[in-house]
């Protein structure tokens, strides 16, 4: 499996961006590795009074094709917010929509402590093996996690439970 290229801040595009003081650089950071360019707002207030302090992950990819892939996007939100924080990438009302290039927007949650009011709540589920007879790739093996083994034997056990009672709804 390729390795994952960690983010590195880029002060010198930084830089750039201020001296020509553009308009759109209302970013307080620019990360990248070798597939994307991330700009970071870190205190983005939407609306403080209906939301506690978010951080903002502008993503795109530097050949400008599109892409949304989910675990990338976890690695990205883990590096730069914090693995405990959740984030959300948000599908607007049409009289919101801002679609001019293939960039892609992670609303985060910047303390840990606080959690959107959906989502799973079973707990951390991952696994190279398919949940459900889907499909799943390996995990790139700089990332792999520490619990990945455990959590492989519990998919599997998890699967024949699932296979059991397929059979008995036939």
């Amino acid at each position: 499996m390729e390795l994952w290229q960690h983010l590195t801040r880029d002060h010198e595009t930084e830089k750039a961006g201020r001296d020509r003081n553009a308009i759109v650089n209302t970013y307080d950071e620019i990360w990248r590795n070798d597939t994307y360019m991330v700009f970071v707002t870190r205190v983005f207030k939407g609306n403080p009074a209906a939301t506690p302090p978010m951080t903002w992950l502008s993503i795109k990819r530097h050949d400008k094709q599109p892409c949304n892939d989910w675990r990338h996007f976890q690695f990205i939100k883990n590096q730069l917010v914090g693995e405990e924080c959740e984030a959300v990438q948000m599908y607007p009302a049409e009289s919101r929509l801002v679609d001019g290039s293939n960039q892609y927007h992670l609303f985060c949650l910047t303390s840990a402590e606080h959690r959107f009011p959906f989502g799973f709540n079973e707990g951390r589920r991952i696994s190279e093996h398919p949940f459900a007879n889907g499909k799943q790739r390996a995990w790139p093996d700089n990332l792999k996690p520490i619990d990945l083994d455990e959590q492989n034997k519990l998919a599997r056990m998890d699967e024949k439970k699932y296979n059991e009672q397929l059979k008995k709804i036939k």
